[in-house]
């Protein structure tokens, strides 16, 4: 009877120790998928932050979404630039954030004389690859309490 449960205790143990294994290695194919297709985040910053979906990952380590979306939960990744919750790499927050700072560096740089119209800066922000409308930037703009480009003006 004993020996019994004793192999049933043993037989649970290593099912559970199987399991963790498993799922820690589902975690870290999750989190090199993630820095593979975020290397420039990695490499040179916020602003490089590019867009991403469960099933872009998904299809990369060759599981369901539903796998990766459980994988992601409650996990964060340390980095050069901060602790990120690993679900950060794939919501529209994100994508806002990176835009934001994208916009906040163009304004930064602009020749104060002769200031970047809204277009203007939907422009630039093209050409570093993020995608968003004049309307957006107006809105992120003044979300950063950034003021048109008017009112940036510098007159000599």
């Amino acid at each position: 009877e004993n020996y019994e449960y004793l192999q049933e205790q043993y037989q649970n143990a290593r099912m559970l120790l199987k399991n963790i294994s498993r799922r820690e290695e589902t975690l870290c194919r999750v989190a090199e998928a993630i820095v593979q297709r975020q290397r420039e985040f990695f490499e040179k910053g916020k602003m490089y932050l590019s867009s991403m979906n469960l099933a872009d990952i998904a299809l990369d380590i060759d599981m369901h979404e539903s796998t990766v979306s459980r994988a992601l939960k409650d996990k964060y990744l340390e980095c050069r630039w901060g602790i990120f919750e690993l679900k950060y790499f794939f919501s529209n927050k994100g994508t806002e954030k990176n835009a934001r700072s994208c916009i906040e560096k163009i304004v930064q740089k602009e020749d104060k004389t002769k200031p970047l119209s809204d277009a203007q800066i939907v422009k630039e922000l093209e050409k570093m690859g993020v995608d968003i409308s004049r309307r957006t930037v107006v809105k992120y703009r003044e979300q950063l309490q950034i003021p048109n480009a008017l009112q940036r003006k510098k007159y000599c």
